[in-house]
């Protein structure tokens, strides 16, 4: 009995021993897919430049179509501008969050602007112009 249960440890330990080596290998080859190489991201980052051109030259292109009133024009440049910005957000999402952030900052620097106008204006109006 001794024996059947130091077996049946020893067995349990193996399997143990084995699924926590699988437990750690197994996130391995899907991390080592997703990861990039630094040649790719200074390919991706080279694309994402070629892609933000792209998307200004079609802007202009479908502003041009707008000033003809050629609406097939406009909204085939329209699609075009989209599939190009979505292919961008798929390899370049770092720069989403950087025009965001940009967005952000220049919202809150008007909002600035806005708040320290009025409060001139409050000052002078309320000191009856003294300030």
């Amino acid at each position: 009995m001794d024996m059947h249960a130091n077996s049946l440890r020893l067995g349990l330990g193996a399997v143990g021993s084995l699924v926590a080596a699988l437990g750690l290998l197994a996130p391995l080859p899907s991390s080592a897919q997703t990861a990039s190489t630094p040649s790719q991201q200074s390919s991706y980052a080279a694309h994402c430049r070629t892609l933000t051109k792209q998307i200004a030259h079609f802007e202009g292109v479908a502003d041009m179509a707008r000033d003809r009133d050629d609406d097939l024009w406009e909204a085939s440049t329209e699609a075009h501008i989209e599939r190009l910005t979505n292919r961008r957000s798929q390899l370049c999402p770092e720069y989403d969050r950087r025009t965001l952030a940009a967005a952000n900052a220049q919202f809150w620097s008007d909002v600035y602007q806005v708040m320290k106008i009025g409060a001139q204006g409050a000052l002078r109006y309320l000191t009856f112009g003294a300030f």
